[in-house]
């Protein structure tokens, strides 16, 4: 009796881990999909449309990181994006414009911050994932000073349950990262699947919850045009779930999450200090959205970049690039994703000067 209660438990276990295989694999057909779906209505600028938002079934800017340090384990060279990107055109490799001697790969948080720039650094260290041919281009921008009680990737690590923040040293120190036990590896990958099931799961009530509110995008060009920019209203109609359309036109709106404090200033010299004792870097000056330039935090914002970190970064003899004020406010898709033809000269400007940096540590120019 005990033997068949005992192979009838195996058999329901093996069936339900067959399904959360099952499942996982088809979230990833789920959002490919949809990222080709959409990437159409963002290349004719659809009003706050932009794509692709996942890459195998992981949200670009917030688990995309799980797969992105599998990737850099194979890389010979790699450009090591730490941030939270204006725009999602580089995280397409297929829209990418790159060279090819360096895999792009990105470490990034839909809630970036300076506290996630500093867990994914540690992630990065605790696996050794960066090697001495690699490039950190350590993204500042509005949205690094956010501070939110838990970040994104802090919910993420809990989920995949194979790293934890473990201890944060004061204010100014550092956050140490644990990884788990090597037993635990098949839970480990079975948390994946759940995470991208999850992906899946959001966007189906996102678009579920959007047909009997018909919140489509009705309204949304009105908006945009509200704050100045030139909005393509001719997929209004169309339900486009969240994520794949964004709404981040009213800049105070945007300002309201924001906050920069000296805590957060010295954390991230710290960290720009320490990557730089150890690594190549170039800091990237992200671009900023001119209405979000213009608000009270702008300003701050501006007055701390022109005024103490380009000069530290000068002082220190480290490489930045400066996009803040390349793209005009029409140019962003949603209020502060740039849009697609903006996303491919950007792309082609970071590669061209990340190229011409590396160049320069190899001794070619």
């Amino acid at each position: 009796m005990m033997k068949k209660v005992f192979a009838v438990i195996l058999a329901v276990l093996g069936l339900a881990i067959l399904f959360i295989i099952l499942a996982g694999q088809l979230s990833i057909y789920l959002t490919d999909h949809l990222n080709a779906v959409y990437l159409d209505l963002y290349k004719e600028n659809a009003t706050g449309v932009s794509s692709p938002w996942y890459d195998t079934g992981y949200h670009i800017v917030d688990n995309r990181f799980i797969k992105e340090m599998s990737r850099i384990k194979e890389d010979e060279k790699s450009v090591i994006s730490i941030g939270s990107s204006v725009c999602v055109v580089p995280f397409h490799d297929e829209v990418a414009v790159k060279d090819d001697s360096y895999a792009y790969r990105f470490m990034t948080c839909g809630n970036g911050c300076y506290r996630s720039d500093q867990i994914l650094y540690q992630l990065l260290s605790e696996e050794n994932l960066i090697g001495d041919s690699d490039i950190i281009k350590l993204e500042i921008s509005f949205s690094t000073f956010r501070d939110p009680s838990v970040t994104i990737t802090e919910t993420i690590l809990d989920k995949w349950g194979k790293y934890h923040v473990a201890d944060e040293n004061g204010s100014q120190g550092r956050i140490i990262i644990e990884k788990g036990s090597g037993i635990l590896t098949p839970l480990y990958v079975f948390n994946t699947y759940l995470i991208r099931i999850q992906n899946a799961w959001d966007l189906l009530m996102d678009y579920k919850d959007q047909v009997p509110g018909k919140s489509h995008g009705i309204g949304l060009t009105e908006r945009a045009a509200q704050f100045g920019v030139t909005a393509n209203g001719k997929y209004d109609s169309l339900i486009i779930p969240g994520n794949f359309r964004n709404n981040y036109y009213n800049p105070e709106a945007v300002e309201g999450s924001l906050n920069i404090s000296e805590d957060m200033k010295g954390i991230m010299e710290n960290l720009i200090k320490d990557i730089n004792k150890n690594y190549h870097l170039v800091v990237e000056l992200s671009p900023m959205p001119p209405n979000l330039d213009n608000t009270e935090f702008g300003c701050e914002y501006k007055d701390y970049v022109d005024n103490r970190l380009i000069p530290f970064l000068n002082e220190s003899g480290i490489s930045y690039v400066d996009y803040r004020n390349d793209f005009e406010q029409d140019q962003y898709a949603d209020g502060v994703h740039l849009g697609y033809d903006a996303g491919i000269e950007y792309t082609n400007r970071i590669m061209e000067d990340i190229n011409e940096y590396a160049g320069k540590i190899t001794g070619s120019f």
